[in-house]
């Protein structure tokens, strides 16, 4: 068996530095890894956001820290957004490193970075705050997280659910040329979540791996640059070698058949993209994120603990709960290799 290796890689916070400028985070987290940096904190109330008015003219901005699969959970609630009030100015803060989803939506007018300079706050007449609007929010526990994120707008009703990702014709165009297509069969492997709790293991992901490239499948692991240490074997591709971006390693998911991940962006991803998806859950209950994709098939793993809806803050998994004595997700360690690769295969 080859081996594929991996490196382990309202109320809200007015944040001022020694430099003077003032920044508004979130929350109390966001706040208190400020403060460790040295920033100093005030609290006060924020600007909110609601749909009973007409936005037309208005700028109206959304502060989302990240990650790449929320920022395209939200797409839908933009396109309604634009759909409502088409000559508003929608402006979107998050991390610099995640707004790469985000460039060239259709929806999406600006960015800032995050955290927000305290006088850029002048500028709009809506703010949407939208950290721990999945981590702790009861709605995320109780109806799809698109939807739930929607509520948070006031918006209950969203007329379509389908994720947005705006690819440049450059992009695909040099991603097909650098990978031409063959006879076989291609399938795109997520080989981790951003998070070790959401992760599938390692060894079983390798297994399933080798599985598909045996049955004739030509495969593609994606992840953060430099990330994997794979075999150099032909129809099998290490894209952490040669993508260096997020929208590089997109664009190279577009030509595939199929994509595999665990709970993360590439399942959001491959419904932007309308391709078939098989998603690995164990943590959460995967009909909350994956119902509104339908080519996506989710196998959800099995365990008394499940679903536990953790998230966490400085540790891994509950300490009450199996996982944390054996550092992984006993939940998802229940779904077997060969049944990933039975719904790889019958993916359509």
């Amino acid at each position: 068996m080859h081996s594929i290796e991996f490196e382990e890689k309202k109320t809200f916070g007015e944040v001022s530095f020694d430099t003077g400028v003032r920044y508004l985070v979130e929350d109390h987290n966001a706040a208190q890894f400020m403060i460790q940096g040295g920033a100093r904190v005030e609290w006060r109330n924020a600007l909110g956001f609601s749909p009973d008015i007409d936005w037309n003219w208005k700028k109206i901005l959304v502060v989302r820290c990240g990650a790449l699969g929320d920022l395209l959970m939200l797409t839908p609630t933009f396109r309604e957004i634009k759909r409502r009030w088409p000559k508003c100015n929608l402006t979107v803060a998050t991390f610099p490193r995640y707004r790469s989803v985000l460039v060239n939506n259709p929806h999406v007018d600006a960015f800032l970075d995050y955290p927000v300079i305290e006088d850029l706050m002048d500028d709009y007449q809506g703010i949407v705050w939208l950290e721990n609007a999945v981590e702790t929010h009861p709605d995320a526990r109780k109806m799809t997280v698109i939807d739930a994120l929607a509520r948070r707008f006031g918006i209950e009703k969203l007329p379509d659910r389908s994720t947005v990702y705006a690819m440049f014709d450059g992009e695909r165009m040099a991603a097909e040329d650098a990978y031409p297509r063959t006879s076989k069969r291609r399938v795109g492997i997520q080989t981790r979540a951003s998070a070790h709790y959401k992760s599938y293991g390692q060894a079983e992901m390798d297994q399933a791996a080798m599985l598909l490239y045996k049955h004739g499948w030509e495969v593609f692991l994606f992840g953060n640059p430099g990330e994997i240490n794979a075999p150099d074997m032909p129809g099998l591709v290490n894209v952490t070698k040669v993508a260096k971006t997020v929208r590089e390693s997109a664009a190279i998911a577009a030509t595939c058949d199929v994509i595999l991940s665990p709970d993360s962006f590439f399942v959001h991803l491959a419904a932007a993209l309308g391709l078939p998806c098989v998603a690995l859950y164990g943590p959460f209950p995967a009909n909350l994120y994956t119902a509104h994709y339908p080519k996506c098939r989710a196998i959800q793993g099995r365990g008394k603990c499940s679903p536990c809806f953790h998230h966490p803050r400085g540790t891994h998994f509950p300490t009450s709960g199996p996982c944390w004595k054996t550092g992984r997700c006993e939940v998802l360690a229940d779904i077997t290799p060969r049944a990933i690769v039975r719904a790889v295969e019958e993916a359509k």
